[in-house]
């Protein structure tokens, strides 16, 4: 609620909360035999936790939870190939500005290949 309130300092605990919460395995199912709403769940706190940091200027914490966030869409499917690639190439440019180029071409990398996956999908209809 504090985050779609622009409260960022208000939601942060919050959102930490729920990160610790699932890192300890803690919650409804806890550890392996978790639901996919429990996931579905823990990747949205990793969005806004993104958001939140960011907006805070903790950038390098900030963009380690987008990259979390966008690794768990990756891997449970439940993402949009196009906006899923344009969001790991924006990542790519952070890494640039930090100069770590082996992280930034592996985002360009991963965001091609996504890209290349959805365009194949498509052409073969």
């Amino acid at each position: 609620m504090w985050t779609n309130r622009n409260e960022p300092a208000k939601a942060l605990p919050f959102l930490r909360d729920a990160e610790g919460i699932y890192k300890s395995g803690g919650g409804g199912s806890g550890g392996e035999g978790r639901t996919k709403k429990e996931e579905d769940g823990h990747t949205q706190t990793l969005f806004y936790l993104a958001q939140i940091l960011g907006s805070m200027g903790q950038e390098d914490e900030s963009a380690s939870m987008c990259g979390a966030c966008l690794r768990r869409q990756l891997e449970s499917g439940d993402f949009t190939p196009d906006e899923w690639a344009q969001n790991t190439a924006q990542m790519a440019g952070f890494y640039v500005s930090k100069a770590c180029w082996a992280t930034a071409r592996h985002c360009i990398a991963a965001a091609d290949q996504v890209g290349r996956c959805t365009r194949s999908l498509f052409s073969s209809t």
